[in-house]
């Protein structure tokens, strides 16, 4: 079994390997007792191939993974949020008069109020799973390390994971400054498309070298994972952690084996 990603959720974890996906969340009953439910689902063949497939761009690939993760209604955001880029560079415009083609105020305030409340919105998410998010790393640790899915091995692992999505975050930023500084020097049009031409760029050195593999950026990947996106998880996060583990490693053990010839 490949453990390929996960993801702290706001109330549990989710695991995935290259043939399934888990999320197991955590409800409290009466008292000091909880409820821990694993929610398992086999990936698609779409899926599969999506991951596999090598000439669809970085940022494509990584938007319809998120949206196969995704369920109704928040589907519909993400949709939301990928289309609006692709539309909002075609609302430039020549100013009469001028003779210069400049870019729309439409464009700039839209931009600018997406940007703030996608940033305060993620900034606020990840602020409140930061236990559950430490849970995953550990829990993914665990299993690398060990094997297995003891809470022993969980407990004693580190809260940070050189392979967590955060790593690209720093670069990303750069890549948006760099292109909104380049984006004075060629028409409106080319310049609205820069940014996402940035964010296909930086998902290509990660695949190519990773972040993880560059000093600088995996210090600073430490220290936001440290100090600002996980904190010391509970005993209910850890074992959130652990059942969604020990539930993946039983997905895989239960499915049926190909037959060999």
């Amino acid at each position: 079994m490949k453990i390929v990603g996960g993801l702290a959720l706001p109330n549990g974890v989710q695991l995935e390997s290259t043939d399934f996906s888990v999320k197991t969340t955590v409800q409290r009953d009466e008292g000091d007792l909880w409820t821990f439910r694993s929610k398992i689902r086999q990936k698609t063949v779409s899926e599969k191939w999506v991951r596999q497939v090598w000439f669809l761009p970085k940022v494509v690939k990584l938007w319809v993974i998120i949206l196969m993760k995704a369920e109704w209604p928040f589907r519909l955001l993400l949709i939301f949020l990928f289309v609006l880029p692709l539309i909002l560079p075609l609302l430039t415009a020549t100013h009469p008069g001028s003779g210069q083609t400049s870019t729309s105020p439409y464009f700039t305030i839209a931009t600018g109020v997406m940007a703030v409340v996608m940033y305060v919105g993620l900034g606020y998410l990840f602020w409140q799973l930061r236990g559950f998010h430490a849970a995953e790393h550990m829990s993914i640790a665990a299993y690398e390390r060990h094997g297995g899915a003891a809470l022993s091995h969980i407990q004693e692992q580190p809260r940070f994971h050189p392979k967590c999505g955060g790593r690209i975050v720093v670069p990303l930023f750069v890549g948006l400054i760099a292109a909104k500084v380049g984006a004075h020097f060629v028409p409106p049009l080319v310049g609205g498309y820069l940014p996402l031409l940035s964010f296909e760029l930086m998902l290509w050195i990660d695949a190519l070298i990773g972040f993880d593999n560059i000093r600088l950026t995996n210090a600073i990947s430490w220290y936001m994972q440290q100090y600002v996106s996980t904190r010391v998880p509970t005993s209910i996060e850890l074992t959130a952690g652990q059942v969604a583990l020990r539930d993946l490693m039983m997905a895989h053990q239960e499915a049926p084996q190909p037959k060999s010839f």
